[in-house]
């Protein structure tokens, strides 16, 4: 039993042993989240961590009592934030959430209606669903990080942690039938076009979002806390986090065209 405690504590503070290993692992990992919380850039942490490090080997202090509450120093340091945790990439965020969302409204149609051998139609309740669901994105980016920054520093962790699963499962629920129900309820038409040309028109949109996606990530400079945490590079394998969506999209396009051909 203490030798699979001795190993879970390894495991918990892995990252801190190899960015600062002389300081006290607890310290080092409050610092840590403070400062991913305030959405303060990799590097920047590894170098704050890297200079406790230095000043606790050069004098043998510890950390608590050479700088204090590991909260308060994290706040104290007001290191800039992490480029793109800004307003601009939040709305070129919204703008590829959007694009995906609608591309894949498009796509579903379009193999509906290639199933069927008709003109793709795209309602109003279609475009309604797909603004709603941008709208849901938009606000999740804007207060989510939010949530999150309160949950973690609240004392209360453990209790918030079930509180936020629970309520993110209701308005989960709130917001499918939100998006849903316009769909269902405005079938006025909106645009008719050739099916094979929708197919190509959300083709386009979802993956060119999503390939988006996958190049703004993959310029953002190599995180040192990942490294450490993970012994591998974050972009190495970063395209991999689009396969599920990707799969998800196309089964959805195939199951579509057949249950537009069975109708």
């Amino acid at each position: 039993m203490a030798r699979t405690d001795h190993a879970r504590g390894a495991r918990r503070f892995a990252v801190e042993r190899a960015l600062a290993p002389h300081v006290d692992p607890q310290w080092a990992q409050d610092v840590l989240v403070e400062l991913r919380v305030l959405g303060v850039d990799g590097t920047d942490i590894a170098r704050v961590l890297s200079d406790v490090e230095v000043h606790v080997v050069a004098t043998g202090e510890d950390a608590a009592v050479a700088f204090g509450d590991p909260v308060d120093y994290a706040r104290s340091l007001a290191l800039p934030v992490e480029p793109g945790d800004g307003q601009d990439a939040r709305g070129v965020d919204v703008l590829q959430s959007a694009a995906q969302i609608v591309g894949v409204i498009v796509l579903f149609e379009g193999a509906s209606a290639l199933g069927r051998g008709e003109d793709a139609v795209l309602t109003w309740g279609m475009l309604c669903s797909a603004l709603l669901a941008t709208g849901a994105t938009a606000l999740l980016l804007r207060h989510g990080e939010r949530v999150l920054r309160a949950v973690v520093r609240s004392r209360a962790r453990r209790l918030l942690v079930s509180v936020l699963v629970s309520a993110l499962v209701v308005a989960m629920v709130v917001a499918v039938l939100l998006v849903v129900l316009p769909t269902l309820l405005l079938t006025a038409a909106a645009s008719t076009v050739r099916a094979p040309v929708a197919l190509v028109v959300g083709c386009v949109l979802f993956l060119g979002a999503t390939t988006l996606g996958i190049v703004r990530a993959a310029r953002v400079p190599e995180d040192p806390v990942w490294l450490a945490e993970h012994g591998t590079p974050q972009h190495r394998w970063l395209w991999l986090s689009s396969v599920p969506l990707v799969a998800a999209v196309v089964l959805g396009v195939v199951a579509m065209y057949f249950l537009g051909r069975a109708s």
